[in-house]
């Protein structure tokens, strides 16, 4: 509506029409937005119009500190692994364990299961184990230690140590 009242403001003072227009959008490009507050040629062609010379801001890649962005990687890495409650897993081929029982839900029942298997091996967090002919692999955390006597007599000499 603007525009074409300019232009016919400018046909009526007996002005060209293509001055006009471009008198028109001059202005249209240098009024500023209300909520950017720079005008279209700001942004389009990145300087005013009223300059003579064309200036773009020189443009330099931002500089990473290598060192402190490895600092905060492994600054949130043990956050995440103490925030998860994560240990290292102790047990080893040859311990006796127990595993979580996979019908938990029953009140008469217990949490584990009452046989006892042997561990073949550990890789990581996967622990496999043996009874009879039976290989089953789990995570470590379906696993219980079970302590046995050569434990329990260790544990002992370590509380006389201390006495």
């Amino acid at each position: 509506m603007r525009t074409l009242r300019s232009l016919r403001n400018g046909v009526n003072k007996s002005e060209d029409l293509e001055s006009c227009l471009c008198q028109f959008l001059r202005a249209y490009w240098q009024t500023p937005h209300s909520i950017t507050k720079c005008g279209p040629s700001d942004f389009m062609i990145r300087h005013s119009t009223q300059d003579l010379i064309p200036s773009c801001p020189k443009w330099e890649p931002a500089v990473i500190d290598v060192q402190a962005a490895q600092q905060r990687r492994s600054r949130n890495n043990e956050r995440e692994t103490r925030d998860r409650g994560a240990v290292e897993p102790t047990l080893q081929a040859g311990n006796e364990v127990v595993i979580k029982d996979c019908y938990p839900g029953l009140k008469y029942r217990t949490y584990f299961e009452r046989e006892t298997w042997e561990v073949v091996k550990v890789r990581g967090t996967m622990v496999t184990a043996r009874q009879n002919a039976m290989v089953i692999s789990r995570n470590v955390s379906q696993f219980k230690r079970v302590s046995s006597e050569e434990d329990d007599l260790n544990d002992e000499t370590l509380q006389v140590a201390q006495i």
